[in-house]
C-alpha cells in the first residue's frame, strides 16, 4: 500500500492501521532484508530498487496466493469459502 498511495499516512489509511504500525513493518523488513526499501522524499515516499523488486515480487505471489484460492474454490465446486494467510519468518 505504500508503494501504492506513495504515502505512509495513506497506505495506513487504507489498510485501516496506524502510521507508526506501517512504519515499524516497514522497518522490521528493511532491518531483515539489511536494505533500505523506502526512502522519504518531497511528495511523500518512493521506493529504492530494493524496494521496488521487493514490490514486484510480493505482488506476483499475492497473485498466485488468489489464482490458487480460485483454484481450491473452482474444485468445490463453486461452493465454500478459502481464507489463505501468509507469514514469513527467518
Amino acid at each position: 500500500m505504500v508503494a501504492e498511495h506513495k504515502n505512509v499516512s495513506a497506505a495506513a489509511r487504507a489498510l485501516n492501521l496506524s502510521q507508526p504500525a506501517v512504519t515499524k513493518s516497514i522497518r522490521q523488513l528493511e532491518r531483515h532484508y539489511g536494505v533500505e526499501l523506502i526512502r522519504r522524499a518531497a511528495g511523500g515516499v518512493e521506493l529504492t530498487r530494493y524496494g521496488e523488486s521487493f514490490y514486484r515480487h510480493g505482488k506476483l505471489a499475492l497473485s498466485e496466493l488468489q489464482h490458487a484460492e480460485n483454484e481450491i474454490v473452482s474444485l468445490l465446486g463453486g461452493k465454500g469459502s478459502v481464507s489463505i494467510g501468509l507469514a514469513t519468518q527467518r
